[in-house]
């Protein structure tokens, strides 16, 4: 298994996070290859290999970049891709991703799942079905995608709508994996949440990509993957979100609080 990211700067508390991350995922995947991808060169970690793409210094890079990358480098091999702040619960190792490749021994899929967000002051909750942290590929996807930046809003939404107009099987492994995503803020961006969130990145990856205000993501997988290994017909999918009434199910469950 690959591992990718692309990390921050490793100061403050966001720093303590991705170290943090870094630990859990050595224990997670033992002898996986993990990978930094980054637009300027930072210290070396030990145990992560960093790869410099072409960019911007100190932007964070395209998918684009590390897509082509594992295509030329890793055809064929299972790619996880991390935000920076997730950490993985209960499960063993790598088995529940070996179970979920056994699923599927053919063809390409994109395998999403909520998370559980760690509060500030204390306390545990799920996120809406509207945040992806992690994405389970397989090497050689995404070789048409449009321009999408990771770490800027609608970038996880752009990878899920390819992958349902590209005919790719989207799984939910929500019932499956425990990924938490550790608190932080945005002092490591120059503007903030606002620039994440609305800067000109974000927006280019709501264009490029043709993306509307509410979705897709999570609700919108049409497989889910069960506890026993099995995947079958996501039961959650909604009749609104499959003909496209994103709006109206975005008012009835509250943003996805009540999915």
């Amino acid at each position: 298994m690959i591992v990718l990211t692309s990390f921050k700067p490793f100061r403050d508390r966001v720093g303590f996070v991705q170290m943090r991350a870094i630990e859990n995922w050595k224990q997670t995947f033992p002898g996986a290859r993990v990978v930094d991808f980054q637009h300027e060169v930072r210290t070396p970690i030990e145990g992560v290999e960093r790869l410099v793409v072409e960019g911007e210094s100190g932007h964070p890079p395209a998918f684009n970049a590390i897509a082509d990358w594992v295509a030329q480098n890793c055809r064929g091999e299972i790619c996880l891709y991390l935000n920076a702040d997730i950490l993985f619960e209960k499960f063993e190792g790598c088995e529940t991703f070996k179970m979920f490749e056994k699923s599927l021994p053919n063809g390409d899929f994109l395998g999403i799942g909520q998370r559980i967000d760690t509060l500030p002051e204390g306390g545990q909750r799920l996120h809406r079905p509207s945040g992806m942290d992690y994405f389970f590929f397989r090497a050689g996807m995404f070789a048409d995608l449009p321009q999408t930046v990771v770490g800027r809003a609608y970038y996880d939404c752009a990878l899920v709508a390819w992958c349902l107009r590209s005919g790719v099987k989207v799984v939910d492994l929500t019932a499956v994996v425990t990924a938490l995503h550790q608190w932080h803020d945005y002092s490591h961006v120059s503007l903030g949440r606002k620039e994440v969130f609305e800067g000109a990145d974000a927006k280019a990856n709501k264009t490029n990509n043709e993306l509307a205000d509410f979705g897709p993501h999570i609700a919108d997988a049409p497989y889910a993957m069960t506890t026993d290994g099995k995947i079958v017909p996501n039961p959650k999918r909604s009749w609104l979100r499959q003909h496209g009434h994103w709006k109206l199910w975005n008012i009835l469950t509250r943003g996805g609080k009540n999915w």
